[in-house]
């Protein structure tokens, strides 16, 4: 029987030794069998690091990598993108949490759909003590779909407006193809109507995506 296709988890930390363990956690009780996680440090001193590399040392299927000074958020992120070579890639802030089935949901809809490159789900957000607060209306989800691909990449900068459809499971050759992350507002914006141009993006109607209420995490 051939191996589900492998998932790479790239998460990255600076100074988030008081969510960090959440959302390492949250990657590594995945239902979907084939997830990979790499630990990325982005120059931490409060502790995050030293706690990384613990989680590093007991579980085979993490790698750490660690910077030596903090280049910024959007240069963690692009790393992100360009660690690993499985053939889908989940990029992950050290804030935010995510349910156990995300990734088998996603894959579901990223493997039955080949012209999808990016799936995310739908958001809600929970505070410190881990009691709901609310969900992220469903007109923020992205469902940019079909042959023309100028209406898809508008389609994203009409209604892309919260984290939880940014924070997906990306098709590894789509991702290859985005230029490299530029330092500007909205860059964000400008990479999924990128990933737009080049296929659909769709989403799991289900709350998947937990944001930590009061926590910057970006974008």
């Amino acid at each position: 029987m051939r191996a589900p296709p492998t998932v790479d988890v790239n998460l990255f930390a600076f100074n988030s030794v008081e969510t960090v363990s959440a959302a390492v956690d949250s990657v590594l009780r995945q239902t979907w069998p084939g997830v990979s996680v790499t630990l990325i440090d982005d120059g931490s001193n409060d502790g995050t690091a030293q706690l990384l590399s613990e989680y590093a040392a007991c579980d085979r299927r993490i790698h750490l990598k660690q910077n030596r000074c903090n280049g910024g958020a959007i240069a963690a992120f692009q790393r992100a993108f360009w660690h690993g070579n499985a053939d889908f890639v989940m990029p992950k802030s050290a804030d935010d949490i995510i349910a156990p089935d995300f990734i088998e949901r996603a894959m579901r809809v990223l493997l039955s759909t080949p012209a999808c490159v990016m799936c995310h789900g739908a958001g809600i957000v929970f505070t410190g003590a881990g009691q709901a607060r609310g969900a992220y209306p469903s007109e923020h989800r992205l469902l940019a779909t079909g042959g023309d691909m100028l209406a898809r990449a508008r389609h994203v900068m009409e209604r892309y407006t919260s984290s939880p459809s940014f924070w997906g499971v990306y098709r590894r050759a789509a991702v290859d193809r985005l230029s490299p992350i530029r330092y500007c507002a909205g860059w964000d914006h400008v990479l999924l109507a990128e990933l737009a141009l080049i296929g659909e993006i769709r989403h799991d109607p289900e709350a998947l995506y937990w944001r930590r209420d009061g926590w910057q995490a970006s974008p």
